[in-house]
């Protein structure tokens, strides 16, 4: 692709990129990614192996095919100079094979550093975790030695993933319960906006509802039971904090029966 064609694509894909994300807001670009600054700080870290691996598969298939972000830190020649925020190692991999043309995400402006750290470790931490069942099942699919090195799974994970039996479990057997707690504003401004979102409390077996003053209590609760409880999970922290319930209520229980016990014993006569 030569400068010409290069100049015809990104035009094109600005008007794609303002169609899905608004004008100004994001940018597919298609960039030199030996022109592309690596990112000051990155906790992230790939051993060499896995990166050799990345290179070798980026040279195989001549393209990335994933999108890196990345956003705009000034100018140099009256070209955008950009820096990666996420995908760095699949940029540098991108080098190391000889590539000369990506596809990025570009933010068309220089990021606050704040914002900027903060995209960077939300793309690194919020990522999915495998069922290795199904990570199991998967894997022996691949047939052919050079795919199974494609595919970036460590030769030491695959062991131990053999090594474990799995056992069948019918989903139809296992008992689930679900409820809703719904906090409604006593005075209902948007009221389609609340119908919508009673589609989803709706598919929930039970629904109690609440005034919103009392998700404000319940949120203080559920903070002070993390901080008592030293828990960090809120579905946890909800369980300490029904168990620290269920534990007074209990005394109150004992001290009304006691309570009502004496009421019931004939008072004693004085000579």
């Amino acid at each position: 692709m030569d400068e010409d064609q290069l100049q015809g694509a990104n035009k094109l894909l600005a008007t794609i990129s303002r169609e899905l994300y608004g004008e100004g807001e994001l940018e597919l670009r298609i960039v030199d990614p030996r022109k592309v600054k690596r990112i000051d700080l990155n906790a992230r870290y790939m051993d060499k192996p896995v990166f050799d691996q990345l290179v070798d598969n980026l040279r195989r298939d001549q393209r990335m095919e994933s999108v890196p972000l990345c956003h705009v830190v000034g100018t140099k020649d009256g070209e955008d100079v950009l820096e990666c925020v996420s995908g760095n190692h699949r940029m540098e991999g991108a080098k190391e094979s000889g590539l000369n043309r990506v596809l990025a995400l570009v933010i068309p402006y220089k990021l606050d550093n704040s914002v900027k750290r903060a995209k960077q470790l939300s793309h690194n931490a919020l990522v999915g975790k495998d069922d290795d069942q199904i990570l199991l099942q998967v894997w022996q699919e691949i047939e052919a030695i050079e795919d199974q090195l494609y595919s970036g799974l460590d030769s030491e994970l695959v062991k131990e993933l053999e090594s474990i039996e799995y056992s069948s479990l019918n989903p139809s057997s296992l008992r689930t319960e679900s409820i809703a707690l719904w906090f409604l504003p006593e005075e209902v401004e948007d009221f389609d906006e609340l119908l919508d979102q009673a589609t989803s409390v709706l598919s929930a077996k039970k629904i109690y509802i609440a005034p919103m003053d009392a998700y404000k209590k319940l949120f203080t609760a559920l903070m002070a039971a993390k901080k008592l409880g030293g828990v960090l999970n809120t579905a946890v922290a909800m369980m300490y904090l029904v168990d620290i319930a269920k534990s007074r209520l209990d005394e109150i229980q004992k001290e009304q029966k006691q309570a009502e016990k004496n009421e019931e014993k004939p008072a004693e006569s004085t000579p």
